[in-house]
């Protein structure tokens, strides 16, 4: 009973008249955004592909303050808004964006989701996009008349990149998608052409299961000493565990363990020009992606969720599975480091790295 009155809720809240769509007629478009660095950036090939098909909008980014820098150093994203803390911040923030009558709202949640749909029907766009999404509460995601722009569930559903999903929004409005991949992040100048080679080595992932236990990442350093010779191994931290890494490799020499930055910026460039990346299922796998930077991903079991978030466009890339489909436990550390050899012969450019 309950579930069917929650319902009818959603579809009263969301039974709007749709207005006529002209792709013409587009001026202003709103993406909500406001969650994790990875989302934002396999968010990027639609943002391209919509500046593309409608060149004279602006596209207005709401994010989150963890992922926001990524979208204002954007080319194809005109201007940022971090979601403000609060409820009655947010709500003011969501009525001055509406005070600019945007024409097209962009809720990227795969799910019915209250707080992107409170948060649409107070900015009150023209049209609202989304991709194809899961019912709730009885209700299908096609049978909200709010999003009156929504594909088709593809044939694969969510066992493809779900940046392709994303773009299924700038297909089904007209917008051309062949070259939006591989992740548009900014390239940066080399300042640094005459430092040593050096690995960035992340051990932590998107959640505590997903990190790289210390007993493994010792492994990974010995190997890295021995099999590259004079390469740096620069380990990025985070407030929780940065005091931990520093104990660990204060005496290391060829270790640099990083002080934790409010955001991922610093690390861009710094993977654009290493040597090789390794890293659990993260937003770093997708930065070395952007840059063709040679990869070791280590993922769980978890198919589904793998051909969402795999490494894409990367022929320098190799990938490593867990046993488990929550966690990286019993994945295989000598497959690892057979990964590391191969992969510390190729420089980011394609050419060999004859420092061995």
């Amino acid at each position: 009973m309950i579930v069917k009155s929650k319902g009818k809720l959603l579809k009263w809240i969301t039974n709007v008249k749709p207005y006529p769509f002209d792709r013409r007629q587009i001026k202003k478009i709103v993406i909500l955004r406001y969650d994790r660095i990875g989302d934002m950036i396999v968010s990027l090939p639609l943002c391209k592909a919509l500046k593309a098909g409608i060149s004279g909008a602006e596209i207005v980014m709401i994010a989150s303050e963890v992922n926001a820098c990524i979208a204002q150093d954007s080319s194809f994203i005109n201007r940022t808004i971090v979601k403000p803390k609060g409820l009655f911040k947010w709500i003011n923030c969501l009525l001055s964006i509406r005070s600019e009558r945007p024409d097209l709202a962009i809720d990227l949640n795969h799910a019915v989701t209250p707080h992107t749909i409170f948060a649409i029907r107070i900015m009150r766009p023209k049209h609202v996009a989304s991709p194809f999404k899961d019912g709730r509460w009885g209700v299908r995601g096609n049978e909200l008349k709010l999003f009156d722009l929504m594909p088709k569930q593809h044939p694969k559903k969510y066992s493809r990149p779900i940046s392709e999903t994303y773009l299924d929004i700038a297909r089904i409005i007209g917008c051309p998608t062949k070259n939006c991949l591989p992740y548009p992040l900014p390239h940066y100048e080399n300042e640094n052409k005459h430092i040593q080679p050096y690995v960035v080595l992340n051990p932590s992932g998107s959640r505590k299961t997903m990190r790289i236990e210390d007993d493994c990442l010792a492994r990974i350093v010995g190997f890295l000493t021995h099999e590259t010779l004079n390469w740096r191994i620069i380990i990025p931290s985070m407030h929780e565990n940065w005091k931990a890494l520093r104990s660990l490799y204060f005496n290391t020499l060829n270790v640099t363990v990083l002080d934790p930055s409010p955001t991922v910026r610093p690390l861009l460039p710094l993977i654009q020009f290493a040597n090789l990346v390794i890293t659990p299922d993260t937003a770093l796998v997708h930065i070395a992606c952007a840059y063709k930077t040679p990869l070791v991903a280590i993922y769980t079991s978890e198919q589904e969720l793998f051909e969402q978030w795999r490494p894409l466009g990367n022929k320098n890339a190799r990938v490593i599975r867990s046993a488990q489909e929550k966690s990286l436990d019993g994945f295989s550390v000598t497959e690892l480091l057979r990964a590391i050899s191969e992969l510390s012969r190729v420089r980011p450019n394609g050419s060999q790295n004859y420092l061995r």
